[in-house]
């Protein structure tokens, strides 16, 4: 199992468009596939819901108590037999679920009322997912959407953006259904509101897995798709997921995204783990919730917002635009009347909207700078947020949105220039707050970003405590029970800078509280919840303690660092996340070069080579040039280690030629700090080698 970005979801959406536009086809070849977790902000209840809203009823029904807490309903049922009593103290809320419709509720006119009472709690509601969606079809990156939801907001979202699909509404109807369609298709695998049908009893799983139309139907979409996105869907439907695993098994070529809304890669079904293990280009992308899932996913490819909430009147004049009066007949001049009226509304509309943007220029600005950033166009978007603050009484907003977009171009190009910049707008920006306001609160940790990302090209111990400073001032108005997450970024924030400022000061008393927020931060970002999260801090504390203890010369510290990135490891594999796994393995060889370095042990340094060698072996074209020197310089040390123990002038050249690359660039990138350290090793290097040439010539040296 690997996990993804939704950069790699952005990419394959691409190349699917390019591909049917070198094809003539006005769709990409790609299928969304979605479940409640895209309907839960828009209010529909999920099946753990629902189903503590069912127990309540039934215990009401049966007699059984009204009032009652779900919990207490269902033991109540449990007892009189109605349930089977859950195993151990977790409810299992979705078997409860299953249970009712299996046991209980098991007619279609019991399910349609179910249904349409948790579709009408939602007040008809519609959320930026399915929007997007809709969006994503018009725009031509998706041809199918499958949906065992049994509301309607998968048609609602498309016909927001003015696509009318073809509907296959229950494996019943999946007979019209192409498998290489050039029209948009929704499919309503389980039916809609109106007719919607749970299949996961016995008999109707195998009665599934045996019909030939749907299995057919199945076959010949997942043969003609090149990429697949699985997103709110927990995979728990097995006669679908019997279809879906069969067609994958047979086309294990296909790109397949399974997007989960927890941190763990463990908490997905076992039949989406199996899916995602048995194919080779299957990744998983973690903590995806799906509004924010769609919302960077049309960012990064340059859509921004749905048209329909970026222009509502653009979106009504093009279904406008359709209406055609009647042929000219007396009895039709009312219609043609009421058409024209329409017309001109809309035409009064526009005019009040462009009156509106000239007269209100900075909140105008404010808005296309707003969509720019939408679009992931952030640099464009500072540019108009320039302009923008020129005016003296400019709204502290703005300036916000200016240093987030600032800090975006500066985080991606490294420029100096730009990273100043960054800098220059996020103080500004933490001025205009009121000091202990939530926003004063955000502001501070967009200024402790910056100054980290200013402090860390040039060694900056001071830039590195004021980003400290900043972060430790946002913790102050964050509270860790309400913003669990925030909290646990703002103290691996404070670690991570507190250990950088200490490797370049020596000063170790910051390692110490590094390694106190390091803690704070692992107390959110547990093993359990968050094993992705949980490494990356484990990782930094076991720099942290490296460090540590290369300054005490301390073995013992060490070994225990060794422990910790072992550990982490164990989560950040080389399968599962490989940029991850390179950083902890760069660690991890670095540690044990010191353990040899200390101990005059040939073994941990020929460890530390190995790993060395492993990354090498692994390298990719995104390794940064920085990244790279960075390796070069730490293995030269660790040759050096090698070459003091056994005086060898061969290991002295090697080390040196490795050097000599790693200085080059650091030049080349202005990192003086580390090429002059660089430089120290290399003079180092010299005078041994002379030493050893010396004694070889004469034994008494």
């Amino acid at each position: 199992m690997q996990v993804g970005r939704i950069a790699d979801v952005v990419q394959s959406l691409q190349r699917a468009r390019a591909e049917a536009s070198e094809a003539k086809r006005p769709l990409g070849r790609v299928l969304f596939f979605i479940g409640a977790g895209c309907s839960r902000s828009a209010g529909v209840p999920l099946a753990g819901e629902i189903a503590r809203d069912l127990v309540t009823r039934l215990a009401e029904t049966y007699r059984l108590g009204s009032g009652l807490t779900p919990e207490q309903a269902l033991e109540n049922l449990s007892h009189k037999g109605h349930f089977q009593k859950p195993k151990g103290h977790e409810i299992d809320w979705y078997s409860v679920y299953d249970a009712c419709f299996q046991e209980h509720y098991k007619t279609p006119d019991h399910a349609r009322t179910i249904f349409q009472r948790a579709v009408a709690s939602a007040n008809g509601k519609i959320n930026w997912a399915h929007l997007c969606l809709g969006e994503l079809v018009s725009q031509g990156y998706c041809s199918t959407i499958i949906t065992t939801n049994f509301d309607l907001l998968a048609l609602e979202g498309l016909a927001a953006a003015g696509v009318i699909p073809v509907v296959s509404d229950g494996l019943e109807s999946l007979g019209r259904i192409d498998g290489n369609p050039i029209y948009p298709q929704l499919i309503q695998l389980n039916g809609s509101i109106h007719t919607y049908r749970l299949r996961n009893k016995p008999d109707e799983i195998e009665a599934v897995a045996k019909d030939d139309v749907a299995a057919a139907c199945v076959r010949d979409l997942v043969r003609s798709t090149s990429t697949i996105v699985f997103i709110g869907y927990a995979g728990r439907e097995k006669a679908i997921m019997g279809l879906l695993k069969k067609a994958l098994t047979e086309f294990s070529e296909k790109e397949i995204f399974w997007c989960s809304f927890e941190g763990n890669p463990s908490s997905i079904g076992e039949a989406a783990r199996e899916i995602i293990d048995d194919n080779p280009n299957a990744r998983i992308l973690l903590n995806q919730d799906a509004d924010m899932f769609f919302f960077e996913l049309c960012r990064d490819l340059g859509i921004g917002s749905p048209r329909f909430v970026r222009d509502p009147l653009g979106a009504i004049a093009r279904q406008s635009s359709r209406i055609v009066k009647p042929s000219e007949h007396s009895a039709t001049h009312e219609i043609s009347m009421e058409i024209d009226r329409h017309s001109e509304m809309l035409e009064k509309l526009e005019e009040f909207e462009r009156t509106n943007r000239e007269t209100h220029k900075s909140q105008t600005m404010l808005d296309i700078a707003r969509e720019q950033r939408l679009r992931g166009d952030f640099k464009a978007s500072l540019n108009t947020l320039t302009q923008a603050l020129s005016d003296p009484n400019v709204h502290a907003n703005v300036i916000d949105d200016a240093a987030d977009s600032a800090f975006m171009v500066a985080q991606a190009s490294q420029d100096p220039s730009e990273i100043a910049e960054a800098l220059r707008l996020s103080r500004l920006s933490a001025s205009r707050w009121e000091t202990g306001t939530f926003n004063w609160a955000v502001a501070q940790s967009r200024l402790g970003d910056a100054l980290w990302l200013a402090a860390t090209g040039h060694a900056d111990v001071a830039l590195l405590m004021s980003a400290v400073e900043a972060y430790e001032a946002a913790l102050g108005e964050i509270d860790k029970e309400d913003h669990p997450n925030v909290w646990a970024r703002l103290q691996d924030g404070i670690g991570v800078a507190l250990m950088q400022a200490a490797d370049i000061s020596k000063d170790t008393s910051l390692l110490e509280k590094a390694l106190t927020a390091l803690d704070n931060a692992l107390t959110v970002r547990t093993r359990e919840k968050q094993p992705i999260q949980w490494a990356e801090t484990q990782c930094n504390k076991a720099i942290a303690l490296f460090t540590l203890g290369e300054q005490k010369n301390d073995v013992e510290t060490l070994r225990l660092a060794a422990k910790l990135q072992e550990e982490a490891l164990q989560e950040s594999t080389k399968k599962l996340l490989p940029t991850n796994w390179a950083a902890g393995t760069l660690n991890l060889a670095s540690i044990y070069g010191a353990i040899g370095y200390l101990t005059d042990d040939t073994a941990s340094l020929t460890k530390s080579l190995l790993l060395y060698d492993e990354l090498a072996a692994e390298a990719s074209d995104s390794e940064s040039p920085s990244d790279v020197a960075g390796r070069l310089q730490n293995k030269a040390n660790v040759i050096m280690s090698l070459a003091e123990i056994n005086r060898d002038t061969d290991l002295c050249d090697k080390a040196t030629d490795l050097l000599m690359g790693a200085i080059r660039t650091f030049e080349e990138l202005g990192m003086e700090f580390f090429a002059d350290n660089a430089k120290d090793t290399l003079a180092r290097i010299a005078r041994m080698r002379t030493q050893f040439l010396e004694s070889a010539k004469d034994p008494s040296h």
